[in-house]
This record gives C-alpha cells, sequence and structure tokens, in this order.
C-alpha cells in the first residue's frame, strides 16, 4: 500500500473527491496533492456561491449569477400560460379557481374568462420551501411573503418586483422605521420583523419616497397597487411536497389573478 493510501480515509482512496482541508492535511504530511488541489479549491467555491446566490437572487435584482442555479424559474413556461385565455374546463381552474357547485357559476365563468397572470416574487419565507429534497421534518408547506402588482402593464414586470423586494429587505432591516414611512408602512416594517407575521398590506406613497425604485428610467413614485400578501405554498401530502413544491431559486412565481380578492398561486405541475 502506498503512501496516501495510508493516508486516506478506509474505503475513499479517492483525491479527486477531497476536500481542500483534506488535501492540505495530505500535503502538510508530504503527499504531492497539486493536481487535486486547484479543482478541489474551484469546487468549493462555487459551493460557497450557490450557497449565497440563493440568498442574494432574492435581496439584489440586478444580482447576476456567475454558476448556473438548479432550479431556475421557467418563464418560458409561466409565458406560455399567460399567452392564451384561461379554461374554464382545465385541471388548472380547478386547482385554482373551482367551480362552484351551486350559486354564481355565471359570475364564476365571467370570472376565469377575465382572469390574468401575473408574477410574484417572494419577500421572505421559511426555509423549508426551498428544500427540494423535503428534509425539514414533518414539512407539507409554508406561509410565504410575497409582493405583486395589479396596476396594467405591471403585473409582470420583472424590474419592479425584484427591486421592490430589495426595498422592503432594506426597510425590515433598519434598526427602526424611519420617520418618512407613513403608520401603515411602520406596521409592515414590524410584520416583516415578526417571524410569526402573515402582513397584508398595499404599499404608499411613503414607501416610495423611502425607497428609491426605477423602472424604464423613471422613479417610482405612487404605485397604488402594489402590495405585500401572504399565501400558503405547499402540497396535499408530504409526497407531494418533497416532489413538486420546492421554489425556484430566484424567488418568481405564477399566479392566477380572479378578482382582487382571488390570488393564487399556480402549482408547479402546470408549469
Amino acid at each position: 500500500m502506498g503512501f496516501l493510501e495510508k493516508l486516506a480515509p478506509k474505503g475513499a482512496f479517492d483525491l479527486s473527491t477531497y476536500t481542500v482541508a483534506q488535501l492540505r492535511e495530505l500535503e502538510a504530511n508530504g503527499s504531492d496533492v497539486s493536481q487535486y488541489l486547484p479543482a478541489a479549491i474551484e469546487r468549493e467555491k462555487k459551493a460557497a456561491e450557490l450557497a449565497e446566490n440563493r440568498y442574494r437572487l432574492r435581496t439584489e435584482p440586478d444580482f447576476k449569477p456567475t454558476i448556473e442555479l438548479p432550479n431556475r424559474a421557467p418563464f418560458d413556461k409561466y409565458e406560455a400560460l399567460a399567452s392564451k385565455p384561461f379554461d374554464p374546463n382545465s385541471e388548472l381552474i380547478k386547482d385554482v379557481d373551482a367551480k362552484p357547485w351551486l350559486f354564481g357559476k355565471k359570475k364564476w365563468a365571467d370570472r376565469v374568462a377575465n382572469a390574468k397572470l401575473a408574477y410574484a416574487a417572494i419577500v421572505q419565507c421559511s426555509d423549508v420551501v426551498w428544500d427540494p429534497a423535503g428534509e425539514i421534518d414533518g414539512a407539507e408547506g409554508a406561509w410565504v411573503v410575497h409582493v405583486r402588482c395589479t396596476d396594467d402593464g405591471y403585473e409582470r414586470n420583472l424590474s419592479l418586483l425584484k427591486q421592490t423586494v430589495a426595498a422592503l429587505h432594506r426597510m425590515r432591516d433598519e434598526d427602526k422605521a424611519p420617520k418618512s414611512l407613513s403608520g401603515k408602512m411602520k406596521k409592515l416594517y414590524k410584520a416583516l420583523n415578526d417571524p410569526s407575521s402573515t402582513p397584508d398590506i398595499a404599499l404608499d406613497e411613503s414607501f416610495w419616497k423611502t425607497y428609491e425604485v426605477n423602472v424604464d428610467g423613471k422613479r417610482i413614485e405612487d404605485l397604488k397597487h402594489v402590495e405585500v400578501h401572504t399565501n400558503f405554498w405547499g402540497g396535499n401530502s408530504k409526497a407531494e411536497w418533497c416532489l413538486k413544491n420546492s421554489l425556484p431559486d430566484d424567488g418568481i412565481l405564477p399566479l392566477y389573478v380572479g378578482t382582487e380578492n382571488i390570488w393564487n398561486f399556480i402549482p408547479t405541475k402546470f408549469w
């Protein structure tokens, strides 16, 4: 048995899988690991970058990842859903806006005919919804705080949504709520700092004056229908949750918009 084999853990003599620390230990004991060390350093650098990006993509709208993330939002599929009217007889509608059994069928039919697709950008939520393996015991979903917009032309404006998320994070992370915020926005500040809170509130003019958000070269001064809401994201069973319900890493989800009061996440099985 060679010198390196003696130092290696039993049954694990594959230096291409060793960590930088393990290789440094071998090197300190006189082994030549020069052909393995650069790859290990690069591998750990990418792993650290991935861990950072999974957070940063939800806080810095202009950040461009330098590595491939495992679960990007499939915008081509989102846009395919938006490109045609919703089918009232589809499984999707059964899931997000089911036909009433008795009363209100005409109202429901009109609502589905005029429904549209919008985007939601995640502000904050439990780590469980980013876990594709479903490794958190007993998790079948979690409450997700997100921002969305109902103003015509802005429903799927990614720049607006991502910048607004970043501004909400800046507000949340202030030592105290800025005096320039309205009483309503100060309540939102408290809610975002309370893990048990489930806020549902529209952003007002004081928010836009305190935090700069620019779309198409113009600063947003007062959009009346940019709202922070809380919805449940999850499956009907542990198995469904584990297989289908991990959120995209960039935090963008499709929403079915029926009326001002009917907003539902479109389940992953449809995209």
